[in-house]
């Protein structure tokens, strides 16, 4: 095991493999056993792959979430269907979240760990405004 953030990095991606399950869902559970192992080890370089392991993990997690942003309370259908399309796109079952932000004006916007699909009238405005000012 290097001793490199390089390195460290890379071992981490492996452990993060490790991780997942046959379907490529994040498996929260053998993330844990992975975490138990590094932590129990007597060499100082485990401890900065623990730390980029922590890292990554955090960011699967991210990923299996789902926040929906409307201007309104969506409909279950809606968020069924909105679900529906975004676990086909991204190949897992997500966790959904909805929240309401009135500032929106109508539409939705979606974010998916560092991903947004902003569908807003908001952000619509926002891109004729920057399509205008250039």
């Amino acid at each position: 095991m290097g001793s490199s953030k390089k390195q460290a990095n890379e071992s981490a991606k492996k452990f993060i493999a490790l991780c997942m399950d046959d379907s490529n869902a994040f498996d929260e559970n053998k993330a844990r056993e992975v975490t138990k192992a590094l932590a129990t080890e007597n060499d100082s370089r485990y401890l900065t792959v623990l730390e980029q392991f922590k890292e990554l993990v955090k960011l699967e997690l991210n990923k299996q979430n789902a926040v929906v942003i409307s201007a309104l309370k969506l409909s279950n259908d809606s968020l069924f269907s909105i679900t529906s399309a975004l676990e086909k796109i991204y190949n897992r079952k997500l966790r959904l979240e909805s929240k309401i932000d009135e500032s929106l004006i109508g539409g939705f916007k979606v974010t998916i760990g560092s991903d947004v699909y902003d569908h807003s009238t908001l952000g619509r405005l926002g891109f004729v405004k920057n399509a205008l000012s250039s």
